[in-house]
Formats: C-alpha cells, structure tokens, sequence
C-alpha cells in the first residue's frame, strides 16, 4: 500500500458516536491500518471517547469483517 498524506480527517453524523464510528471502523481496517473493526474501534476511542456502537452496529461490523477476511483469501 502506498504511503498517503497524513492530514487531519473529520467523519461526522448527527451525533458522532455511533454510525460514523461503524464507517470509520470499515475503512481504517480496508485500509490496512488496524486488522479488526475491533482494534480500530480501540482505536478511536483513544481519539474520541464518546463513541459508542449498538448492537446492530456491532453485528453489521462482525458480518462486514467476515466478508472482507473471506475476499482477502480468495485473492
């Protein structure tokens, strides 16, 4: 992976907590930077504790993370 730019990148939603964090939590692990939505999820919570992920958000990321890890094998 080619190294980007690091700048500042601002994810925003109506509150910020939630939604945003699930899309956040997809993207760092696609780019490569975290391996799980869940270390991602640690993640930014060191930067933003006020996230916070329901249970359908959790369970989307679970089918979400096992679909990618299933793509990554196939290549």
């Amino acid at each position: 992976m080619e190294q980007q730019k690091k700048a500042p990148i601002l994810i925003h939603c109506a509150h910020g907590r939630g939604r945003s964090t699930t899309a956040l939590c997809a993207a760092l692990v696609k780019a490569g930077y975290h391996r799980t939505w869940q270390d991602a999820y640690a993640f930014i919570s060191t930067k933003r504790p006020c996230v916070k992920l329901n249970a359908k958000m959790r369970a989307a990321l679970e089918s979400w993370q096992a679909e990618f890890n299933n793509s990554k094998k196939m290549k």
